[in-house]
């Protein structure tokens, strides 16, 4: 058990390092700029919730509202400011289109990631993995939004239309550079067309400002989550003499009953994508459990014994993980397990009545979860079949788990 603890211990070390930090700054509402290393994860995803950071490098990681920035940025990488804007809300999915045009906008403090800038600057937000576009032209102080939405129509509400009025839109600001409808109607509502588009409006007019973000390929935008692990594991095992020659008189199959047990651990994951993730679980559980054993003679049963099993171990599961959006709050994923179960000195299987220790052993399994508003996990796994005595070639004693297990991401 001290092991156990132990391993996590270091686990959460290792963890919490492995975080990748670049430099860069951010600025309070006063306008107070404070130097320093900012976690990556704001890559891929507008700012939201709190902000990791450090003063120095290899120093205490420290966390501030983002409610009270105004400006986040990561040097030669990415820039973020905060505006009130239009927000549009309704959902992405297929399934929860809605039947009509019009856009559903409410009004929100958001960071923007400045994409080009020059008379015409633009910026992006990034919420759920969905993309939105705005425009500031100069003089003005709050953005306007680029209309962009896809939504059902058609007589049996069965074809994806989009209303793509921000073309009109572009057409409109961008008549002083001369640029035809052509010219405009057939840029796609993505980060490289949109860039590449109010580059050259900028170019037009000599007022571009060129855009430092040569570090951002080379930056890893992976994310690192760190949570704890509670729930319940239906342990299933039984316990036969696979070579009937080992033994005088021949017996029968144990057959242990199911046994409910708590299980208690702790879990580290890797997001290399938004919805592909690699993970690392060490979990710890124990169980004691009891059958009948019939020896047999020749005609007739001779004696029934009582046969035990006891298991405490210390369970390393390396994964992969594949999630799916069915709600801009849930997720559901899919795990891929590869299970390494590490038995203390004292688990047996009884029979016999002799003792045979129980040995290390690795398996398989998949599972099925939902995430729901970020960081509340529960998944439920199964663990196929593994030979607990498969030290011993007469002795088979297959041991699976099905577990139910409750989780909470202490980072965002």
């Amino acid at each position: 058990m001290k092991h156990f603890f132990l391993f996590n211990a270091l686990l959460l070390f290792f963890t919490v390092s492995a975080q990748n930090f670049k430099q860069g700054y951010f600025i309070d509402k006063s306008g107070n700029k404070t130097e320093c290393l900012i976690t990556t994860d704001i890559i891929n995803e507008s700012p939201d919730g709190n902000l990791t950071y450090r003063l120095q490098d290899k120093g205490t990681i420290n966390t501030i509202d983002c409610y009270g920035l105004s400006e986040i940025a990561i040097t030669n990488v990415i820039v973020y400011k905060k505006y009130n804007v239009k927000v549009e809300t309704s959902s992405k999915r297929q399934s929860e289109l809605t039947a009509y045009k019009n856009l559903d906008l409410v009004n929100k403090d958001v960071f923007l990631e400045v994409m080009e800038k020059g008379k015409l600057t633009l910026l992006g937000l990034v919420d759920n993995n969905n993309l939105q576009f705005y425009y500031l032209k100069e003089g003005m102080e709050t953005p306007e939004l680029l209309d962009y939405k896809e939504y059902m129509g058609g007589e049996s509400k069965s074809y994806i239309l989009k209303n793509e009025f921000y073309k009109q839109e572009l057409l409109n600001i961008m008549v002083d550079a001369g640029f035809s409808d052509q010219d405009v109607f057939k840029v796609a509502y993505t980060k490289n067309e949109m860039v590449d588009l109010f580059k050259k409006y900028n170019l037009v007019f000599g007022g571009r400002v060129e855009m430092n973000t040569t570090e951002r390929k080379s930056t890893s935008p992976i994310k690192f989550f760190i949570k704890p692990r509670i729930g319940f594991s239906m342990i299933s095992a039984s316990s036969l003499y696979s070579d009937k020659s080992a033994v005088q008189n021949p017996y029968s199959k144990s057959e242990f009953s199911s046994k409910f047990v708590p299980e208690i651990g702790f879990e580290a994951e890797l997001k290399v994508k938004n919805a592909l993730s690699f993970f690392l679980v060490t979990s710890y559980h124990s169980v004691k459990m009891n059958s009948d054993q019939i020896i047999y003679g020749n005609f007739s049963p001779i004696q029934t014994i009582e046969t035990e099993l006891k298991c405490s171990s210390v369970r390393f599961i390396l994964g992969i993980r594949k999630y799916f959006e069915i709600h801009k709050n849930y997720n559901i994923y899919v795990n891929g397990l590869g299970v390494f179960e590490m038995v203390s000195k004292d688990s047996y299987s009884k029979t016999m009545p002799s003792k045979f220790n129980l040995n290390n052993e690795i398996g398989l399994g998949l599972g099925l979860g939902l995430q729901f508003f970020k960081r509340t996990f529960v998944e439920v796994n199964y663990e196929f079949k593994r030979n607990l005595t498969s030290d011993y070639q007469f002795l088979n004693t297959p041991f699976s788990t099905l577990s139910l297990s409750f989780m909470y991401s202490l980072n965002k």
